[in-house]
């Protein structure tokens, strides 16, 4: 069953998709924790991808975020071409609007945390279909 290891972060990838959704639609929305969920889903589903259809796999068992976004990069973009160049920026740009989100006192405005969802959504959708045709 190796093959399948991808499938917890893959369904994890859904669940914090699901909770950005969810976290932006709810009143008064929730701008800093939706984006944090988005860029998490990206995070999740960038791994899924990693351990579906490459051989990189992190020293330990700790996936770092600069690695998860660099081996996307070299693997799945540059490499083997499962994803678009337009891709490539996504996960840091999910990363620094994360940052904002949890770390800086004014946080993120709705228009960037309506934007990292549609980043997310847009990522997971490109990385479906590589992760059906491992099934």
């Amino acid at each position: 069953m190796a093959e399948q290891v991808w499938r917890p972060y893959w369904k994890r990838a859904g669940e914090n998709l699901r909770a950005a959704e969810t976290l932006l639609r709810s009143e008064p929305p929730l701008l800093n924790a939706a984006t944090s969920r988005a860029y998490y889903a990206a995070f999740h589903a960038a791994i899924a991808l990693l351990l579906a259809r490459t051989e990189y796999r992190p020293q330990g068992q700790e996936w770092a975020h600069d690695q998860v976004q660099a081996q996307l990069n070299i693997y799945c973009i540059r490499r083997r071409k499962l994803l678009g160049a337009q891709y490539g920026p996504t996960l840091l740009y999910l990363l620094n609007h994360r940052r904002s989100a949890d770390y800086l006192p004014q946080g993120v405005s709705r228009r960037k945390a309506e934007e990292a969802l549609r980043l997310a959504t847009g990522f997971l959708t490109a990385i479906q279909p590589l992760l059906e045709e491992q099934v």
